[in-house]
């Protein structure tokens, strides 16, 4: 199959295509692709698939949110909070991972891993995520997104500078399309790192007082009221909160905020700390932001 896609495309450089036989060579050619790009990832799934089975497992203490069927959270081996969903598993298997109240997985690191039971034959796609980023990594996982935007531009730049030289016709018209979803997404996917850089970078920390109606937070989302420096009273919303910062929210009432502590989105964590979330603050009276009303 890929020495044929190989000859068709050789067959496209040595005689190409003109008027609107372009759209149709086009057409083709990506049928082409796509059939064998389906078929490797599907060839390489499986092949993970049968290594991950043969490994051995890990077993992880488990808590399923409520009602939620599939979700819940983990602890890893040294301590840190994951999320865990899994994918399209048997209504028994779930009920037998709840009731033992553990998780054993193929790997204990955020990922894609299979989840079953010990001697079992059935298992299930699972995906961890951590709950908080590791303040430590924040700075490399940026340099890497970076480093895979900047793959993924050059390569579609590259790609769309061949089409229109060594084809021409209308495929260079037709490819900038997936080339722009692609850089896209993986601009997104960058964003969401540098996100929390730019807010780590808003300045030292700073403690305020915050407050909270839960009684037990397990990495899952927080919200209560704070005190801005200047008094005013406001709200704020952790959609993963870390352990040690739902620790000394509950513990001591403080939330430490990267920077001054403004509406909007803020970075929270501990200064000794080495996790790190992104929180929302909002002030509770919005005409309390007035000068007029501060004066007062």
């Amino acid at each position: 199959m890929l020495l044929g896609v190989v000859a068709v495309l050789i067959g496209l450089i040595d005689h190409p295509p003109h008027g609107t036989d372009v759209l149709y060579a086009a057409f083709g050619a990506a049928l082409a692709v796509g059939l064998v790009v389906v078929l490797v990832v599907r060839l390489g799934r499986a092949v993970r698939t049968l290594r991950l089975l043969a490994g051995p497992r890990t077993a992880l203490p488990v808590r399923f949110d409520d009602g939620s069927g599939g979700t819940g959270t983990v602890t890893l081996p040294d301590g840190t909070r994951a999320y865990f969903t899994l994918h399209d598993s048997p209504r028994e298997l779930i009920r037998e991972i709840e009731r033992a109240g553990t998780l054993h997985v193929t790997a204990a690191a955020p990922g894609k891993v299979l989840a079953g039971l010990p001697g079992g034959d059935e298992f299930a796609r699972a995906t961890l995520t951590l709950c908080s980023l590791p303040r430590s990594s924040v700075m490399r996982r940026l340099r890497r997104r970076t480093v895979a935007f900047a793959a993924v531009a050059a390569a579609g730049a590259g790609l769309e500078g061949a089409a229109a030289v060594l084809i021409g016709g209308a495929l260079p018209w037709v490819l900038p399309v997936p080339v722009l979803l692609a850089v896209a997404a993986t601009a997104l996917w960058r964003a969401r790192v540098a996100h929390v850089v730019r807010l780590l970078a808003a300045g030292p920390w700073t403690s305020i007082t915050a407050a909270t109606m839960a009684t037990e937070v397990d990495g899952g989302p927080v919200s209560g009221w704070v005190v801005f420096p200047d008094g005013l009273r406001g709200r704020f919303h952790i959609e993963h909160c870390p352990p040690d910062v739902a620790a000394e929210l509950l513990r001591r009432r403080r939330l430490w905020v990267a920077g001054e502590p403004r509406p909007g989105h803020v970075a929270v964590g501990l200064p000794e700390g080495d996790t790190v979330a992104a929180a929302w603050l909002a002030v509770k009276d919005r005409h309390a932001t007035q000068p007029d009303h501060r004066r007062s």
